[in-house]
């Protein structure tokens, strides 16, 4: 066997092994890269995601603290008004009762006026006896009325100014629990958004990093299924020289 023989079995193995060699590097090479690029996509996404997320999020919070201020606004204006109504209504009730008082002191004059004259002219004594003690009773009478009247009047006053205050109270009230409540539900929302977000992007970038791996693994057994080859087409080369040099 000539020499350009062996060496040509030798060449032959020798490229066989270099090419080889150069498939199991760009095996793993791209395999890498490859798991590289899908990680790194699942950080941005899971960083987009997040992001969104946490837009949102703020938006629903936005949204409620201004319904929210709506409400308040539209309470205070009605509780104010059922003051203002109270208010009104005291005005008129208080004028009310002390006209009905000025009318029944009037009327409880000329009631003794009246009294008085009837007696004086049937010629009975108005100034001693029994009519004193009927006049005295009558003047002792219409005071009484006049302290009942004065009394009621007062209650009823007491009455309209506090269930004007306790209506607007109540109303205020209501309009702040109705405006607590809905800032705090959508507090809960955005947690809610962003927790979820958060738990899909770790969940995207464990799923990413896993497939990853794979891709990894996948790389490194291609790799090494190449080197095997290189080797095997060296080890040929050598033994097709040796068995051309013995030819």
């Amino acid at each position: 066997m000539s020499a350009l023989a062996i060496f040509g079995n030798l060449i032959s193995g020798y490229m066989g092994y270099k090419a080889n060699q150069e498939a199991a590097a760009k095996a793993l090479e791209i395999g890498n890269a490859n798991a590289d690029d899908l990680v790194s996509a699942a950080k941005i996404n899971a960083s987009e995601l997040r992001r969104i997320a946490k837009l949102n999020g703020e938006a629903v919070l936005a949204t409620a603290n201004l319904n929210a201020e709506s409400i308040w606004r539209v309470g205070e204006q009605n509780a104010l008004a059922h003051i203002d109504a109270a208010t009104e209504n005291l005005a008129l009730y208080s004028m009310e009762l002390d006209e009905s008082i000025y009318r029944h002191k009037y009327r409880s004059m000329h009631m003794i006026s009246d009294q008085t004259a009837a007696w004086g002219a049937s010629g009975v004594q108005v100034g001693v006896g029994s009519p004193v003690h009927v006049a005295s009773q009558t003047v002792k009478e219409l005071g009484r009325e006049q302290e009942y009247m004065g009394k009621v009047g007062v209650a009823t006053l007491t009455k309209i100014g506090q269930e004007g205050i306790r209506r607007g109270e109540l109303t205020w009230l209501g309009a702040k629990e109705r405006g607590e409540v809905l800032v705090s539900t959508a507090l809960l929302q955005r947690d809610l958004i962003n927790e979820e977000a958060n738990s899909r992007a770790n969940g995207m970038i464990r799923d990413a990093r896993v497939n990853a791996a794979s891709l990894r693994r996948g790389g490194t057994l291609l790799s090494m299924n190449y080197q095997n080859q290189a080797t095997s087409n060296l080890i040929g080369g050598i033994m097709g020289g040796i068995n051309a040099y013995y030819s």
